[in-house]
C-alpha cells in the first residue's frame, strides 16, 4: 500500500495518503477531500510557499461524482460506503435517492443543502453529518436501517428529515437547533430523546413513536402542536409552564400517559386520554387514587379542581 505526502485542503495539516484510493480523510479536522487534489495542494504549498487556504483551483475528477456549480447531481460508483467530496454544496434529489445499496455516508461542513437526497436509502445503517450542513429537510426519508444520528447545532429547523426511519432508536439533537416539524415521524423504535434549551417548536415532530417512552421538554419551547400525538406507550413527561396551552390533538393516542409534569394539568386534564378518564371516574387526576368528599386526594393530598 504505498503512501504519498498530501496536505488537507480544509487545514493544511501534512498527511500521509494511500495513493490507491480515490478519497481520504483528513486525521486532524474529519474533513473528506479528494486526493489527488490535496496532493497538488501539497506540492504547490511546499514549493510556491502558497498556505492551503489559498488553494482552490482544482476541480473533482472523480468518476464515481457528477458534480456541477457545486451541486452533487449522481453518484456513480459501487461502494457502499460514501465519502462526498467537501467541494460539494448540495445534494440533489437524484444522488442517492432510493440506493438501497448504501450502508454509510459522511456528508462535509461545506454541504448546505441536501433535500430528498437518501431517501428510500434502505440499507443505510450510518451517516456522520459534520457541522457546517444546515438543511436536510426529508434527506433520510424512509430510512429503514438507520439506527442512530446526531444532529449538528448548524442545522436549525427540520422538517420530515427521519420520517419513517423505523429502526431509529438514538437520537442526539445538540444546542442550535431550534424547530422540528415531523422530523421523527413514525420512528417506531425511538424510545427517547433529550431535547435541547435552544428548542422552540416541535410540531408533529414525534407523531406516532409508538416506542416513545418518556420526554422532558425544555422551558425555551413555546409550542408543541401534535408533536406526541400516536405515542402509545408514552408514560411520562415534564411540560413547562412555557407552555401555555395545549390541545386533545396534541396527545390523542397517548392511552398510557399518567406521569406528567404540568403546572397547567388541572385546566388541560381533558387533553391527556388517561387522565381524562381519571376525572370522569373521580379519581385524582395527579395520582389516579380516590378522592374525598371535598375533592382531595386521599393519598398524594392534592386538591382536584
Amino acid at each position: 500500500m504505498p503512501f504519498v505526502e498530501a496536505k488537507c485542503t480544509n487545514c493544511g495539516a501534512v498527511l500521509s495518503v494511500d495513493n490507491t484510493k480515490n478519497l481520504w480523510i483528513c486525521n486532524y479536522c474529519q474533513t473528506s477531500f479528494v486526493f489527488e487534489k490535496a496532493i497538488n495542494n501539497y506540492n504547490v504549498t511546499n514549493y510556491n510557499n502558497i498556505t492551503a487556504n489559498t488553494i482552490n483551483v482544482f476541480d473533482v475528477n472523480e468518476p464515481d461524482f457528477v458534480i456541477k456549480d457545486g451541486k452533487l447531481k449522481v453518484y456513480r460508483g459501487i461502494s457502499r460506503d460514501v465519502v462526498i467530496p467537501n467541494i460539494v454544496e448540495e445534494i440533489c434529489e437524484s444522488a442517492f435517492l432510493r440506493s438501497t445499496y448504501l450502508k454509510s455516508v459522511i456528508i462535509p461542513n461545506s454541504v448546505q443543502k441536501m433535500k430528498y437526497a437518501f431517501k428510500g436509502c434502505t440499507s443505510l445503517q450510518s451517516v456522520d453529518i459534520q457541522y457546517g450542513v444546515t438543511n436536510i429537510n426529508n434527506a433520510f426519508e424512509d430510512c429503514t436501517s438507520l439506527k442512530s444520528v446526531t444532529i449538528p447545532n448548524s442545522v436549525k429547523k427540520m422538517e420530515y428529515a427521519f420520517k419513517g426511519c423505523t429502526s431509529l432508536q438514538s437520537v442526539d439533537i445538540q444546542y442550535g437547533v431550534t424547530n422540528i416539524s415531523n422530523a421523527f415521524e413514525e420512528c417506531t423504535s425511538l424510545k427517547s430523546v433529550t431535547i435541547p434549551n435552544s428548542m422552540k417548536k416541535m410540531e408533529y415532530a414525534f407523531k406516532g413513536c409508538t416506542s416513545f417512552q418518556s420526554v422532558i421538554i425544555p422551558n425555551s419551547v413555546k409550542y408543541i402542536g401534535s408533536a406526541f400525538s400516536g405515542c402509545t406507550l408514552l408514560k411520562s413527561i415534564k411540560i413547562p409552564d412555557s407552555i401555555k396551552k395545549i390541545d386533545k390533538s396534541d396527545f390523542d393516542g397517548c392511552v398510557n400517559l399518567t406521569d406528567i409534569d404540568y403546572p397547567y394539568l388541572s385546566e388541560y386534564a381533558n387533553c391527556f386520554p388517561a387522565i381524562a378518564e381519571r376525572r370522569k371516574n373521580g379519581l385524582c387526576i395527579y395520582c389516579g387514587e380516590k378522592l374525598s368528599l371535598l375533592g382531595k386526594c386521599k393519598v398524594c393530598g392534592t386538591k382536584n379542581k
